[in-house]
């Protein structure tokens, strides 16, 4: 896809997913061909997978099929409450999925910004199957335990 007709509008797309997420819309923009990226975004006002990654997807969509995908609740998704016993990772991970069923997507690498390292990290744990390769950023708070640093840190303990 030229790059000239990479914008938010032209890639734009929805897809309404099944069971595994409650049957919500999903919103998502796409270009490009080939083994399925998918771009998770943070949380924040005004969140949305475009506004995180619109600067990846034209590198990425010459090689890969990129899928910017807006989680539950954000930009145009369907907002999807949260129920007893569910945490906000299951939710939108669950969502993840329900969109890789509707695309016939078997398994994809997912990259994770904040909250989307932790709804990657969701998807890795309960569908280990459905996950090439994970690449996360920024997921400490959202993520789990950083692994690679002795846990508080010590700028956690001066705040």
């Amino acid at each position: 896809m030229a790059t000239a007709t990479l914008t938010e509008t032209a890639t734009s797309k929805f897809a309404q997913t099944g069971a595994v997420s409650n049957n919500i819309k999903v919103h998502y923009n796409e270009a490009g061909t080939g083994d399925a990226v998918i771009f998770l975004h943070g949380s924040g006002p005004g969140a949305s997978s475009w506004s995180n990654f619109a600067r990846n997807v034209g590198p990425f969509s010459d090689k890969y099929r990129a899928l910017l995908v807006d989680q539950p609740g954000y930009n145009k998704t369907d907002v999807r409450v949260i129920e007893e016993g569910e945490t906000r990772s299951q939710v939108n991970g669950n969502a993840v999925v329900g969109l890789m069923d509707a695309l016939n997507i078997e398994k994809a690498t997912l990259i994770g910004n904040s909250m989307g390292g932790a709804t990657a990290l969701n998807v890795a744990v309960d569908f280990p199957d459905r996950v090439e390769k994970l690449v996360l950023m920024g997921s400490g708070s959202g993520g789990g335990a950083n692994i690679f640093n002795q846990q508080p840190t010590e700028g956690i303990k001066v705040l």
